[in-house]
Parts: structure tokens; C-alpha cells; sequence
């Protein structure tokens, strides 16, 4: 996922630089500081989804908390 981020944000660079050095294609490199920023917008949300997830370790399913399979007060169903 990093590096098709970093690929996206590199081909919108080069097409910016090129719509701002060849006057008649203005509007590509506009297009292409709008699809920059919004990918590296997109890039940081999903990065910090993903950060914000993996940093939980319990799970609170009714009310009861859990962790590793069992919950309070129930059976773990593949220790018979």
C-alpha cells in the first residue's frame, strides 16, 4: 500500500511540473496538485485507522470484556 502511495504521489508530481512549465497545460498540473493532495489525505487517514486499531488489545462485546477467546463468566469452546 506504501508504495503505491509513494508511486501515485510521484506521477503527480511530474505531471504538475510538466502543466506548469508547458503553458497550454495549465490545467494538468492543477488536476494533478488536486489528486496530490488528495491522496496524500487519503494515504494519512487510512495510516491512522490502521495505527488506531492495532493498538487495542481487548474487545468489549455486551458489556463483558475479552481477551483471547474467552469471556467472563463463558467456556472456551475448544477446550473440551
Amino acid at each position: 500500500m506504501l508504495i503505491l502511495v509513494i508511486v501515485l504521489l510521484a506521477i503527480w508530481a511530474v505531471l504538475a511540473v510538466i502543466g506548469f512549465a508547458i503553458q497550454g497545460l495549465l490545467w494538468l498540473a492543477i488536476i494533478a496538485l488536486i489528486l496530490f493532495i488528495a491522496t496524500a489525505l487519503v494515504a494519512l487517514v487510512r495510516r491512522n485507522t490502521l495505527r488506531s486499531r492495532s493498538q487495542g488489545g481487548t474487545t468489549t462485546q455486551g458489556g463483558t470484556t475479552t481477551q483471547g477467546g474467552t469471556s467472563e463468566g463463558g467456556t472456551d469452546r475448544g477446550a473440551n
